[in-house]
């Protein structure tokens, strides 16, 4: 897999001061490059094969965790509303559909203005290229990288200082990049969806993609579908529970377990008419009933009736 550069647009974020905490950021525009100014730079050999690797960098829609730092987005539409109705993929359109270095370089213009927003903007090199895969697609991809100021770099000089500091330094390590569209497969393109690496915890791609939504990780879904199964069963079993008190309550007659006059709520009943000797003595004639049915039960056995 080998891409073509179309354009490529290189600026560069400093901060107005020598402090890099510095909020206020500037860029500035160094060179917009076509096809045949990117062979002959130095920085064909500094950025050919990220291309590619960014392109095979495998993700998921569904990644295995909430932090992981490759994700597919898909632009945000609202039902029956065409994509156009989106401000992001209209910014990617345009960097795709520019027939020059200038309409490159002003649409790549509008991307680094909505990136300057963000809350989390720190120096380095915003690049924006537009490149072919010749024997698959006619139309390009579209690559945003990111790559931020290296700290305490240094390059042996003589032997009287040693080293010299070099400034604005940058890496190919660490390069946070935007892939659109996204190619699940080779040869297979998904015209609504993007892929983006930052292996960072500043959500710098997600903040300036404001318009982009990311499926929830595994876990998430996971715990969602644990929460929404308690939340039935104890749907299920309070709304049970109400259901049996009140089939109890008719079948009873609306009277209760308690309502005889010989349980014990019918004791209470009794001592609030008859007082405590009236209770005492019905429970008395009702156990001599019964020792005279269960005599008379003998007796019968007895005489073979």
């Amino acid at each position: 897999m080998r891409f073509s550069i179309q354009y490529l647009s290189f600026f560069v974020i400093q901060s107005e001061s020598a402090k890099e905490t510095d909020t206020n950021k500037r860029y500035k525009h160094y060179k917009t490059l076509d096809h045949y100014d990117y062979e002959d730079s130095e920085i064909k050999s500094f950025l050919d094969e990220e291309f590619t690797r960014i392109a095979k960098r495998k993700a998921d829609v569904n990644p295995d965790t909430a932090a992981a730092p490759t994700k597919i987005g898909r632009f945000v539409m609202e039902p029956g509303q065409e994509p156009e109705s989106n401000p992001n993929y209209n910014l990617f359109q345009r960097l795709r559909v520019a027939a020059t270095k200038e309409q490159f370089h002003y649409a790549c213009d509008d991307v680094l203005r909505s990136y300057m927003d963000t809350s989390a903007v720190r120096g380095g090199a915003f690049i924006v290229a537009a490149a072919k895969i010749n024997e698959l697609f006619d139309e390009p991809f579209v690559f945003v990288l990111k790559c931020d100021f290296e700290s305490k770099i240094a390059r042996i000089s003589d032997e009287r200082s040693l080293i010299s500091k070099v400034d604005m330094a940058i890496s190919a390590r660490n390069i946070k990049s935007i892939q659109y569209p996204h190619m699940p497969e080779e040869g297979m393109l998904e015209p609504y969806e993007l892929k983006i690496h930052q292996a960072s915890h500043a959500r710098y791609f997600e903040d300036f993609l404001k318009y982009v939504s990311y499926e929830k990780s595994k876990p998430e879904i996971v715990n969602d579908q644990v929460l929404g199964l308690v939340q039935e069963y104890m749907e299920r079993k309070w709304s049970g529970d109400g259901e049996e008190d009140e089939s109890g309550y008719a079948a009873d007659g609306g009277r209760g377990r308690d309502a005889g006059l010989g349980g014990r709520s019918g004791c209470r009943m009794a001592r609030g008419r008859r007082g405590r000797r009236g209770c005492r003595r019905r429970t008395r004639r009702i156990r001599g009933r019964s020792r005279a049915r269960s005599v008379g039960g003998i007796g019968l056995r007895r005489a073979g009736l």
